[in-house]
């Protein structure tokens, strides 16, 4: 390889770099320098060189630096060239840590890396840290930020100079950078790791100083408007949502996202352009898909409101309604999507309600709740968070939606199903982990250590959270959430046979659970671009293993780097996602033969990349994993999938057909697995000629119409659909009161009955309700009352009873002489409560809490009455209506 330095009659500075050459721990090197025609004190500090490895080049005519640094890499023998300006520093491993990468990864074209910066006596003054950058993250940050590369770092395959053609010699300035933007996302750039390589010197006679700020602004300038005429918008702004949009709205919303991000950078001309450009396209999302012949009318086919925790956040369960929202759109949907948002909004209030659009959705974030992914500790916020359920409910009111499709609830509360439920509207939940059964989402407890479900109906929960003193909460928890989800939904849709049989063996209704494996389009695109045409074998001389996603302890990651230990020498470890720094030294510790390379993270537009280089990939989950996305991305790609045969993981991989399957946290049968796969003649290969194309995300679209309309029906082992069957129309009876009336006739044998919910922990509106009711009535009167109470939350029947006892003594009456029919309703959480609510002749609430009972009350054309003893007789005698 060549080490490769440009200089100009810098002589000081040209004999500490050439020292920090000769010093490289690597032997196969050249340092080659170009002189650009300086003068006799450089020329005799060269003259004076010994090292045989040097080799000089003088120019006879000053070409500049550009000129200087294209002759370098056309005069180099090495097929790799590391540039060193002339005032810099290279640590004594530099070489041979930037050759590491590209022989761990033949396919790289540019390695850069950390570097330390110096003042022109040496001294350090700062760091410049790169991170983990490739693909087209990297272009995106070299586009809208800044050049993280910094060029004397670099070492670069000389055939991409050749391919591109050298340095622009139009650009004394950031000829670097715009070198760099024509060679992305088309060509595999990697970081060095390790720490700094190269210390960088400031001093005044750099090119680029503090000083010159506005020269080199404008040179980057020139290089962006060079890049804006060969770099499509998608390439240049990757995370839009082009094949789910009207390409029309896509390229005015990319226009935006540039302007925004040049205006930040202070390219105020770049910036004034891209949003002139925007203006010209469609000024709304319906102008442009109306001119979509992709696209149904707008709304034309009804409206829907999806439920999400987050809206543009990681995670299957927020990317799967991201995905839906956008398709019924596109089919004419109207859709709204109800979100808890992550982020916290700095300066708003607790539970603060956030109304924005995307891409013809409607958002409702909720933020600033005091819970996070989850609430452990607060069972009882779990089934009823009200500011949350109000919100939802005026949403309703105001929406008016044909259908709601929860995706989980967790975040969002369980009474959201009693706000539907009261107003009429069909429901299908879809259940992207264990929420309806499980606190912690995940069916194992702190130490990952794997929970069988809810024992002691829901009371042993309580010690797996660390509140072994609300046991009676969480089986609050288990019974609130199951009756509501009974009682108000009518599908739910479970992502895999092991979600479905959680469900089935921990009481829930067989009659509502159906089984629909998720389909995305992303491996419909990593299909067409990577997998259907994928050579077979291997990519290069190593076996290249992936884990891919967060490297949460739960995923596996310390599965594969303990397997690791015992695999073949010819196979390479990559893990690529969002790792927590803590979480890279457990790991690194473990790592002891130095065999896993941490990549950083990635975005969905990066896997192309990451999947075409990567040979198989590893799902080692250690939980009832419940149906990882990954795995069919991993397949679309051709790449066959080794995985923990645990949960939904054992359900997507056709053990000895795609992948192979192994038992769940064995580090042992892992390393076995990758070992065959290595030893065994032809297996590769085989796993690879099994791998079937990836499921329709459109017939999901279509399952999920079909579940909205109430036809979706799953066979066994098979899949119908109904397209375009449409969405049912809301019921509006005169009164909608669905099984409550039996159940009242079994509490009352009077006429008419008066539906009450006091606030149980308040006994003076306890009291105030009792006296007003005596007052109204006598026992000749043919009316009840009925007192609504949830056992699990406000106490066991016998203490309710104790408490009307006492409410009656301190108004002094006579509950068997003045009343004319007191109930009290056990257990009336959920559904119960609700059919109770629109069942009565009359209803009176003193609970604020409990906004979803009075809505149910007011959609049944219940009157509700105040505690008045007028209103009272009134309503008896039918003179106050709803």
């Amino acid at each position: 390889m060549t080490l490769a330095i440009a200089t100009h009659d810098r002589p000081a500075y040209l004999a500490e770099a050439l020292a920090s050459a000769y010093a490289q721990d690597y032997a196969d090197l050249e340092i080659l320098v170009v002189d650009d025609a300086s003068g006799p004190e450089t020329v005799a500090l060269l003259d004076a060189q010994s090292d045989p490895r040097l080799r000089v080049l003088r120019l006879d005519e000053n070409v500049g630096m550009v000129g200087a640094f294209n002759r370098l890499w056309q005069e180099a023998r090495g097929e790799l060239v590391a540039i060193l300006d002339d005032d810099d520093v290279c640590v004594p491993d530099r070489v041979s840590r930037s050759v590491a990468v590209f022989d761990r990864h033949p396919g790289t074209h540019v390695a850069f890396g950390d570097s330390i910066t110096i003042d022109a006596n040496g001294l350090p003054i700062g760091e410049w840290t790169v991170g983990h950058l490739a693909g087209e993250r990297l272009l995106d940050v070299l586009v809208r930020r800044v050049n993280m590369i910094c060029h004397t770092t670099v070492m670069v395959r000389r055939s991409l100079y050749a391919t591109l053609g050298g340095y622009d010699v139009d650009l004394p300035v950031a000829q670097d950078y715009e070198l760099w933007l024509r060679a992305l996302p088309d060509h595999e750039f990697r970081t060095i790791p390790g720490g700094p390589v190269v210390r960088v010197r400031r001093h005044g006679a750099n090119s680029t100083t503090a000083a010159m700020p506005e020269r080199e602004q404008a040179y980057v300038e020139l290089s962006i408007r060079k890049a804006l005429g060969y770099r499509t918008l998608r390439e240049l702004v990757p995370e839009i949502a082009w094949d789910a949009i009207p390409e029309a709205w896509a390229e005015r919303h990319a226009r935006i996202v540039l302007a925004a991000a040049f205006a930040r950078r202070g390219l105020t001309a770049l910036a004034a352009e891209q949003l002139e450009g925007a203006d010209a396209g469609p000024q709304t999302f319906d102008a442009a898909a109306r001119a979509d012949p992709t696209f149904a009318e707008p709304g034309s086919r009804g409206s829907i409101v999806l439920t999400s925790f987050g809206w543009n956040d990681a995670g299957g369960g927020t990317r799967v309604p991201r995905n839906v929202a956008r398709a019924l759109v596109r089919r004419g949907y109207a859709v709204t999507v109800f979100y808890a948002g992550v982020a916290e909004r700095p300066g708003l209030t607790p539970y603060a309600v956030e109304e924005t659009s995307e891409d013809g959705i409607d958002l409702v974030g909720v933020f600033n709740r005091p819970h996070g992914l989850l609430d452990l500790g607060h069972p009882l916020r779990e089934i009823d968070d009200p500011p949350i359920a109000r919100a939802f409910g005026e949403l309703l009111d105001r929406v008016r939606p044909n259908v709601i499709h929860y995706h989980n609830l967790h975040n969002l509360g369980a009474s959201l199903v009693d706000e539907s439920r009261s107003r009429g509207i069909p429901a299908v939940f879809s259940t992207h982990n264990y929420w309806l059964v499980c606190p912690r989402n995940y069916l194992f407890r702190a130490d990952l250590s794997l929970c069988d479900g809810p024992a002691d109906e829901g009371r042993a929960c309580a010690s797996c959270v660390d509140a072994p003193h609300l046991s009676d909460g969480y089986a609050a928890r288990r019974s609130g959430v199951r009756d509501r989800f009974s009682a108000g939904v009518e599908t739910c849709l479970a992502v895999s046979e092991t979600v479905a049989h959680t469900l089935l063996d921990t009481g829930f209704d067989d009659r509502l659970v159906q089984v629909l494996a998720q389909a995305m389009p992303e491996p419909e695109g990593l299909w067409r671009a990577v997998g259907e045409a994928r050579p077979a074998g291997r990519r290069g001389r190593d076996l290249v293993v992936g884990f891919l996603g967060s490297a949460y302890p739960h995923k596996g990651p310390q599965v594969l780097v303990l397997a690791a230990q015992a695999m073949p020498t010819d196979v390479r470890v990559e893990v690529h996602g969002d790792v927590p720094q803590r979480t890279i030294g457990a790991l690194q510790a473990l790592d002891r033969l130095g065999r896993v390379e941490f990549a950083g993270p990635y975005s969905e537009h990066d896997l192309p990349a990451i999947l075409s280089r990567i040979d198989v990939a590893v799902v080692p989950s250690v939980w009832w994993d419940c149906a990882p996305l990954v795995v069919a991305e991993c397949l679309a790609a051709g790449v066959p999938v080794v995985g923990a045969r645990m949960g939904g993981i054992a359900e997507a991989i056709d053990d000895d057909v795609d992948g192979l399957l192994v038992a769940g946290g064995d580090p042992g049968a892992l390393a076995g697995a990758i070992t065959r796969l290595t030893t065994e003649q032809g297996l590769l290969e085989r796993l690879q000629a099994g791998i079937k194309a990836p499921a329709s995300f459109a017939r999901y679209v279509d399952a999920l119409e079909s579940a909205y309309a109430g036809t979706y029906r799953r066979a066994v082992g098979t899949l119908t659909t109904e397209s375009g069957v449409g969405l049912p129309q809301r019921p509006r009876p005169e009164r909608e009161v669905p099984h409550a009336a039996e159940k009242l006739v079994r509490f009352t044998t009077r006429t008419r009955a008066l539906v009450a919910a006091p606030c149980w922990g308040d006994p003076d509106g306890l009291e105030a309700i009792l006296a007003c009711w005596a007052s109204a009535f006598t026992e000749a009167d043919d009316v009840a009352l009925v007192l609504l109470a949830d056992t699990h939350v406000d106490g066991r029947s016998d203490e309710l009873a104790g408490r009307i006892d006492e409410a009656a003594r301190a108004r002094g009456i006579d509950l068997d002489g003045d009343l004319a029919e007191l109930v009290l309703v056990d257990d009336a959480s959920a559904g119960r409560a609700l059919a109770h609510a629109a069942a009565g002749d009359g209803y009176l609430c003193l609970h604020r809490g409990a906004p979803g009972l009075e809505r149910a009350a007011v959609r049944a054309g219940v009157p509700l009455l105040e505690l008045d003893v007028a209103a009272f007789r009134g309503w008896s005698t039918g003179r106050i209506a709803a």
